[in-house]
């Protein structure tokens, strides 16, 4: 073949290099052999490539790939063990990863062979995909890179965090309260859409996610710098597209493998979730590891790895929780089929150490979903709400009862039909019962979940282009037209599982949100099968319809154009350091801020995890405001405790500010600090094109008490005057060049004074011709103390306040006339603005100090 003449050509400088260098002569059959499986392993037929074992045959690739897994995955299992029992500490972290070291050494048999294996991945993720810095607006990312640092600091799942141990239960509720709507972190959450707070009477945190994912990022930090962490996904991607290369080969050739992995490694799916903090490339990396051993140990007929097999589907489990339903499943649909079929006598049951194995995973990982708190609790719920059968399971204890003992009876025959061949009505009758269970649950996904089958398959196409979508459907339908599934039995598990995974988030990806986040769930099996289908099915077509002598080019340049199609969309973040230097701007804005200070984070900055980043990555401690109108008594209270005890607190707001009531305080300003980033752009109606800047601006004051008996002077705009006042109804402040800053009011708007003698307002009405004059009226709690005519030009008013004796709080309401700049036709402000306040004076008794 010309690419073997080509490959013998470029080996024939080595060969006689050899001859002459003697450490080349003995070390040569390692370039031998990758030599051999980048040419598709020599000039054996298809149909012999596929049959032989690789394991101990010679396919260096596969070999070292499957025995890399192995560690990997013994290594992550033991350290999710430890975080699991809260003794992840950093002693039995380095035996166990020692230990994975040795244990691969015995398994390659090559010390040589194995650093160059770690070698290639470290150098392929650290230079093919070098990872975003996602400590801040990267959403789940940002939450993962922390929940991964506080395990290796805390030493397990779920933690104490040290500022809520002093908080009274009352205070807790109070402040972290969940007032986000649709977020399902939890009642109580730390930092809304990550850190959730699982009894409000118990100062302990955690993040109820996929777990694999965090421990493995907590090896990362326990080992080196957050950035170290940065490069678990990119390794996994690697590792993955080398496990894809390998099914790829061993389902239908070589050409087939290159042309998916081409395929799968230039969509911008696969590279943005290789390169954000998410498990999805960890979940891919395992699937694709359980594909291949269970590839292998079909054409082998070893029950060995099978159970690999299993156990890889298990991880891949705990590192994307959706395949909990899907791997049930597809195993379902398995033992149903080899149930309804004739059996060889002599067979080993290797399926069913595959369901064996992957059942022990699965009570594994329901144990650990029931043991620790999770974020996937509000979905089951409302599964359970919308399906009468789930519901009838969960209020009938008999209906439980019957469901449990029936479930056993069933495996157990299950067990003994599988392992008999001789029980032919048996095992008919159970795969008749596996198939009615099968449709039962068909129907239920698709009466209890929304059809979004036309608008996901419309936005599919974004990133798979068409003709690959296309050529993926006919490769599928191929498998039964020419009966090749019975040949090649591997093809039929890849299509199962391709088509289980892929009907689901078809018929509804679960994201309600952007595209773009729904295809994080294509990624672990979808995208990476749907291109392989697409190859294969481009490779036969072309080897049915093309001469042979000019077979290889026109294959190689149809592979090119698709390969350019799937990779038009990856252009917008090709080369773009993106999130660039996320880490240490978020580390020099947490300098700003002394030893034991408190950081509250306003509600316009909930989306960056700035917050999340200053406490769990830089130890400093922060409290996300969710409020734009926060309970004045808890605040005042909870910021007087921690000025008694010596810790300084500070405000970090963005454009929006909070209000609250607590003129015992005043802030201080200090030099404003930004964040700058480049992130992809957000987008439902296309592809994401382009990568916009992003900057990051944050106002920092300081929290101090008031000294003496100044006089409140509210200077209405500037945030350090007029965030302690609790404002309600006013627009986002602006800046009049010649008289300062002010605010617009709605129709009604409010604030909290202290009280005292009389107040006055600078204020003044502007609104253009042909609408209602500014006519303004102000209440003093229930009473009204003004009601007159503006003018454009700001003038004070003085209200006297009524004698009362009391110098508590007062509640000022200001009502006025509005008028609406874009229903004029004056500007695209659509904005009811009422009147401009400028000042609010407080004038208190000689006498009498501020309250």
């Amino acid at each position: 073949r010309p690419l073997s003449r080509l490959t013998g050509l470029a080996v024939a400088p080595f060969q006689h290099l050899s001859q002459r260098v003697p450490w080349l002569r003995r070390h040569g059959y390692l370039l031998a052999t990758v030599v051999d499986a980048v040419r598709g392993g020599g000039r054996r037929p298809p149909d012999e490539a596929m049959t032989t074992d690789p394991i101990g045959g010679g396919a260096l690739v596969e070999r070292w790939f499957l025995r890399m897994m192995l560690v990997v995955s013994i290594v992550a299992w033991l350290a999710l063990l430890l975080a699991e029992a809260g003794q992840f500490r950093l002693v039995p972290i380095l035996l166990i990863v020692w230990g994975g070291g040795l244990i691969l050494l015995v398994f390659i048999r090559s010390a040589l062979a194995a650093a160059a294996g770690i070698l290639l991945c470290a150098m392929c993720a650290l230079l093919l995909l070098t990872p975003y810095e996602t400590a801040v607006a990267a959403g789940d990312a940002s939450v993962y890179l922390n929940f991964g640092r506080q395990i290796a600091r805390e030493g397990a799942i779920e933690f104490e965090d040290p500022l809520l141990r002093p908080l009274s239960p009352a205070d807790r509720a109070a402040l972290f309260r969940n007032q986000v709507p649709l977020d399902r972190t939890g009642p109580f959450a730390r930092f809304p859409g990550g850190f959730q707070i699982p009894d409000i009477a118990e100062p302990t945190v955690t993040a109820g996610f996929s777990p694999l994912f965090p421990v493995l990022t907590a090896l990362a930090h326990a080992l080196g710098p957050p950035q170290l962490a940065l490069l678990v996904a990119p390794t996994f991607a690697i590792l993955s597209l080398i496990g894809l290369w390998c099914v790829a080969r061993r389902l239908g050739g070589v050409t087939v493998a290159w042309i998916t992995v081409a395929l799968t490694a230039v969509s911008l799916p696969q590279i943005w979730f290789a390169k954000l903090s998410l498990p999805e490339t960890v979940g891919q990396g395992f699937v694709m590891a359980g594909v291949l051993a269970w590839l292998v140990a079909s054409s082998t007929r070893t029950t060995g790895w099978a159970m690999a097999a299993g156990w890889f589907f298990g991880l891949a489990c705990f590192a994307k929780v959706d395949l909990l339903i899907f791997m049930p499943v597809v195993l379902l649909a398995m033992v149903a089929a080899r149930l309804l079929t004739r059996a060889r006598r002599d067979a080993p049951p290797i399926l069913l150490a595959l369901c064996a194995t992957f059942g022990l995973f699965l009570v594994h990982n329901l144990a650990h979903y029931l043991r620790f708190d999770s974020h996937y609790w509000p979905a089951v719920e409302s599964l359970i709400q919308t399906s009468a059968v789930l519901t009838l399971l969960r209020d009938s204890s008999l209906m439980q009862a019957a469901v449990g003992v029936t479930a056993g009876l069933l495996v157990a025959t299950g067990v003994a039909a599988l392992r008999r061949p001789s029980w032919l009505w048996p095992r008919r009758l159970l795969g008749v019962a596996a198939v009615g269970v099968l449709v039962a649950y068909g129907v239920n996904y698709v009466l209890t979940t929304t059809n979004r089958l036309d608008e996901t398959i419309r936005w599919l196409s974004w990133y798979a282009s068409w003709p690959v979508l296309g050529l993926a459907v006919i490769g599928v339908l191929g498998l039964w037209l020419d009966r090749r599934a019975d040949a090649q039995p591997g093809l039929g598990f890849v299509a199962l599982l391709l088509g289980v995974v892929g009907f689901h988030y078809l018929y509804n990806p679960l994201e309600t949100g952007l595209q773009m986040d729904s295809m994080r769930r294509y990624v672990p099996v979808v995208l990476p099968f749907t291109m392989f289908f697409g190859a294969l099915a481009a490779v036969t077509l072309l080897a049915r319809v093309v001469v042979a002598q000019y077979r290889l080019g026109v294959t190689l340049a149809t592979g090119a154009l698709l390969v350019g199609l799937v990779a038009r969309p990856s252009l917008a973040v090709v080369g773009q350091p993106l999130w660039d230097d996320a880490l240490a701007q978020t580390a020099q804005v947490a300098r700003r801020f002394p030893d034991q200070a408190v950081v509250l984070v306003g509600p316009d900055l909930a989306g960056t995890h700035i917050q999340t980043s200053l406490t769990y990555l830089h130890d400093v401690d922060a409290i996300l405001v969710q409020e734009r109108n926060p309970d004045d008594q808890v605040l005042r209270r909870v910021i007087g405790d921690w000025l008694a005890n010596g810790r300084a607190v500070f405000l970090a707001l963005g454009q929006q500010e909070f209000s609250f009531f607590a003129p015992d305080f005043v802030l201080e300003a200090r030099d404003p600090a930004h964040i700058d980033l480049r992130v992809l752009e957000r987008t439902r109606t296309r592809a994401p094109q382009a990568v916009v800047s992003t900057p990051i601006q944050l106002q920092l004051f300081q929290v101090t008490r008031t000294r003496g008996r100044d006089q409140p002077d509210v200077d209405i705009g500037t945030p350090a005057d007029d965030l302690l006042y609790d404002l309600h109804g006013f627009h986002a402040p602006e800046r009049d060049p010649a008289r300062g800053t002010f605010r617009w009011t709605g129709p009604q708007a409010s604030l909290t004074l202290p009280g005292g003698e009389a107040v006055t307002l600078v204020v003044a009405g502007t609104h253009p011709p042909g609408t209602p004059p500014a006519e303004i009226s102000v209440r003093i709690g229930e009473r009204q103390v003004l009601a007159q005519m503006l003018t454009e030009t700001p003038e004070a008013i003085r209200l006297d306040l009524p004698e009362t004796g009391d110098l508590g709080p007062i509640d000022l309401t200001i009502q006025s006339t509005v008028f609406n700049p874009r229903s004029l036709g004056l500007s695209l402000d659509s904005r009811d603005l009422g009147v401009r306040l400028y000042r609010v004076a407080v004038h208190l008794p000689r006498e009498r100090p501020v309250p």
